[in-house]
């Protein structure tokens, strides 16, 4: 009989302890533990554009990025006409100083348009995003703008410009793209006042939509 309360008072202090455990896990308060709460707030509240002409431009989708957001901290590095040594030198300079949370880069084409190939912005390109990347920063990767409607486009040229564009599209390091190219495959984005050169605001708005949302801007 004694043996038999005590087996009785084993089961009877097993199923309290299992009940009592079963009502704290199921009255949890729905909090982050202390691992969650040591988690870093991943949203993106610095963005640098480094770029050229395309970004120079006040209508670029820098700009409008900026002013969608002007709680996110903005700066560009751009100026016409420049390739991409002197991007990815501005690019040292400034990560040396400043962090952010993520590099936009959009250039090459006036690489290939000086020297006729793309060698030299394929290694600058990828020594910006490797550059990015170290400082801790999301790379995003923007092709060139068409020039299939350029006036001074050359067959040679041209095929520079789309290899490099599919060169950008298949580079591991990155961790955005964006294809500017195949947005500006449409003569209505540009004008005969420079020759079908530099895609217009409206080809920059759907850039910076797009780039909003595929990076998630808050």
């Amino acid at each position: 009989m004694e043996k038999q309360n005590k087996i009785i008072l084993t089961v009877a202090i097993i199923t309290i302890i299992g009940m009592f455990y079963f009502y704290k896990k199921s009255h949890k308060k729905d909090v982050p533990n202390s691992d969650e709460s040591k988690k870093n707030d991943d949203s993106i509240k610095s963005i640098l554009f480094v770029g050229d002409s395309n970004t120079e431009a006040p209508f670029s989708y820098a700009d409008k990025i900026k002013q969608k957001f002007p709680n996110i901290t903005t700066k560009k590095l751009a100026v016409k006409s420049m390739k991409t040594d002197w991007m990815y030198n501005q690019l040292l300079e400034e990560l040396s100083k400043n962090h952010y949370d993520a590099v936009s880069i959009l250039g090459g084409s006036n690489d290939i348009w000086a020297t006729g190939k793309n060698d030299m912005a394929k290694t600058y390109l990828d020594k910006m995003y490797d550059l990015a990347k170290s400082k801790g920063a999301k790379v995003i990767a923007i092709t060139p703008p068409n020039k299939n409607f350029y006036t001074l486009k050359t067959p040679e040229k041209q095929a520079q410009l789309f290899d490099l564009n599919t060169w950008i599209v298949k580079n591991p390091k990155k961790d955005y793209l964006l294809d500017f190219w195949t947005i500006t495959n449409n003569p209505k984005f540009f004008t005969k006042a420079d020759g079908y050169l530099h895609a217009q605001s409206p080809a920059h708005e759907i850039l910076a939509n797009q780039f909003i949302n595929k990076v998630n801007l808050k």
